[in-house]
């Protein structure tokens, strides 16, 4: 069965032998792929320095080959070439494309080159030259021969390294120079990439002996291969053409000739769609098939740039930037389910919404917007000469936009916003009377608050929330009063007790419990204190009691000290200044004693014996 595809009303044909070579050809690119990817994560994950890579390499690039090898071996075999094995394979047919271990030789002579001498390496070089001309004169040493043989020659060469870097003098920086050398070559993208293509490339070449093989055994069922001459007359041709020198009439007559003649090169499509478009896809379905992938995003690629010379700044430069992008998309065969077409559609919409909004509304037509915008000028003359904090003003405002011939919901946004204006206005003049004639700061007795509850309810306005939250402000405030009487009545009735004994305590309690105040909940508060804190109430009485004591004692010392008489003389100066210390014992005598003196004897208006006296009585 013949494949066709139209490419510039030119049909490109492609029979069953060429069908059949372009599966194989696209079985081994992607198996080449796999391969190199592979190769890649043994890469990453078993080199951990460069001398494992130089021991290990060659080695296992190799067995992932093989492995291709193997796979060209099973299509021989299904059709019934049997006589073919890995040796045979390689020796007769794919020894002339393989270059892995030349590949890998390029990487591995700079590592050498950093561990060993010019001379030993040139050596070496020499060595492994001589054992790939006995390969091609001898025959390829397949299994696993050729992996022994350069894992000899690598191994023999490696095992001296040690003592070799330090023996020859002038070569080597120093162990640790070595080391980062090392390291640079192992973290250098290009000893990956180099590795990875090679392998890639040598998977990818087996689908080439396959073929000879094929054409060898008389067995001519697959198209052949792209020779190295056609590639080269083809990619001349292409040069020629990108330079403009091929005349226009002939332009796409050469396009036709280059597809035909390699259609395998991904810059030929792109350049071909640059310049002249693929409207119908016909080229994208060609490369798709092919196994030439990437003209999808190619093409999107074009149009993002297109996109992004657009000027969208108006509605009107937006309308003209989609009917450029669109023909642009016509002209590379993208349908309008792209993410630029997608922008500019949303750049139309949201233009749209500002032509159609006012004033934060959005109406439905633009013929609405329209007439909300003359509705709009007409409002802004009544408002523009008011003052917005006038009360009178506001409401003259109000009543002429209600007498306005308006044609939109833009009347009834005006007309709320001028109420709420006026709410406010008359919120904030009713919050300022209240606060200055029922000033809570100003109150301080019961029966004053009382009388300004009375008169606040009895006031009339139209602030109703006003109204509640100063009488809100009046309660808290009558309950702060309240509180602070029966707070003072209840510490007058403790200051009245001293606290030697828990009898003491429960009087205090008794006394408190028949209290009669408002604030019961502080009542049981005090209660609850001096019952959960009796015994250290009662201690720090006790020590008050023994410091006003020993204030007490020296008090009447001083009171008791017997007066000296006048005398002018010597003795009268030493009299005088022995006075003069007595005055100040006061001031020498300890304030905490004072201080606990004080309160125990209430400021002195009993003494320390009348409160012991009492102790006793108790």
């Amino acid at each position: 069965m013949t494949l066709k595809f139209t490419i510039f009303n030119e049909s490109i044909e492609i029979d069953e032998k060429k069908d059949r070579y372009n599966s194989l050809r696209k079985d081994f690119d992607e198996f080449s792929y796999m391969q190199s990817e592979k190769f890649t994560d043994i890469f990453r994950e078993s080199y951990y320095n460069i001398d494992v890579l130089s021991k290990n390499g060659l080695n296992d690039g190799f067995k992932l080959i093989i492995e291709g090898i193997d796979k060209a071996l099973s299509i021989l075999v299904d059709n019934n070439i049997l006589d073919i094995d890995r040796k045979r394979f390689f020796s007769n047919y794919y020894g002339k494309y393989y270059s892995y271990d030349e590949d890998f030789h390029k990487i591995n002579n700079r590592y050498l080159s950093i561990i060993i001498p010019e001379k030993n390496l040139l050596d070496y070089n020499e060595r492994c030259k001589n054992v790939r001309l006995q390969w091609k004169e001898k025959g390829f040493p397949i299994d696993g021969s050729v992996i022994d043989v350069t894992k000899e020659n690598n191994m023999t060469m490696a095992s001296s390294l040690t003592h070799i870097s330090y023996k020859f003098k002038g070569k080597t920086f120093s162990g640790i120079g070595n080391f980062i050398e090392k390291s640079k070559l192992l973290n250098d993208n290009e000893t990956l990439e180099v590795l990875k293509t090679s392998v890639y490339n040598n998977c990818y070449n087996i689908h080439k002996a396959l073929i000879d093989c094929f054409e060898d055994n008389g067995l001519n069922i697959y198209d052949k291969y792209i020779g190295e001459d056609i590639i080269n007359s083809v990619e001349a041709l292409f040069n020629n053409l990108t330079i403009g020198v091929i005349p226009q009439e002939k332009v796409q007559e050469n396009i036709i000739k280059i597809i035909k003649g390699n259609p395998y090169e991904l810059r030929y499509y792109k350049f071909i769609i640059y310049n002249l478009g693929d409207e119908y896809n016909e080229l994208d379905k060609l490369a798709d098939y092919y196994g030439v992938f990437g003209l999808g995003d190619f093409k999107l690629s074009l149009l993002k740039d297109k996109f992004n010379k657009l000027d969208l700044s108006t509605e009107e430069s937006t309308i003209q930037g989609k009917e450029l992008l669109t023909t642009y998309m016509q002209k590379l065969g993208i349908g309008t389910q792209n993410p630029y077409y997608f922008k500019i559609e949303e750049r139309l919409k949201e233009l749209d919404l500002i032509k159609r909004t006012v004033e934060d509304i959005e109406f439905p037509t633009r013929e609405m917007a329209s007439l909300a915008r003359e509705d709009k000028s007409k409002i802004e003359e009544v408002l523009k000469n008011i003052n917005s904090d006038s009360e009178e003003e506001i409401l003259q405002a109000l009543d002429n936009i209600k007498r306005l011939d308006l044609k939109t919901i833009l009347k009834i946004k005006y007309i709320d916003l001028l109420n709420q204006k006026l709410k406010t206005i008359i919120e904030k003049a009713d919050f300022l009377y209240l606060n200055t004639k029922f000033d809570c700061k100003s109150l301080y007795s019961e029966e004053e608050v009382v009388k300004a509850l009375e008169e606040l309810r009895n006031t009339d306005l139209r602030t109703k929330e006003a109204l509640a939250l100063k009488e809100r402000d009046l309660i808290t405030r009558l309950t702060q009063i309240i509180e602070g009487n029966d707070i003072l009545k209840m510490e007058n009735i403790i200051n009245s007790y001293l606290f030697f004994n828990m009898s003491d305590i429960q009087n205090a309690v008794d006394e408190l419990s028949a209290m009669n105040i408002r604030s019961y909940h502080l009542k049981r508060e005090k209660i609850e204190y001096l019952l959960d804190n009796a015994r250290f109430i009662i201690n720090n009485h006790l020590n008050l009691l023994d410091k006003a004591k020993k204030y007490d004692i020296k008090l009447k010392e001083k009171k008791n000290g017997k007066s000296l008489p006048k005398d002018n003389g010597f003795m009268g100066s030493i009299r005088k200044v022995f006075g003069d210390t007595i005055n100040k014992v006061n001031e020498i005598l300890s304030e905490e004693d004072k201080r606990a003196w004080e309160f125990i004897t209430n400021n002195g208006e009993k003494t320390i014996e009348e409160v012991y006296a009492r102790i006793l009585e108790r």
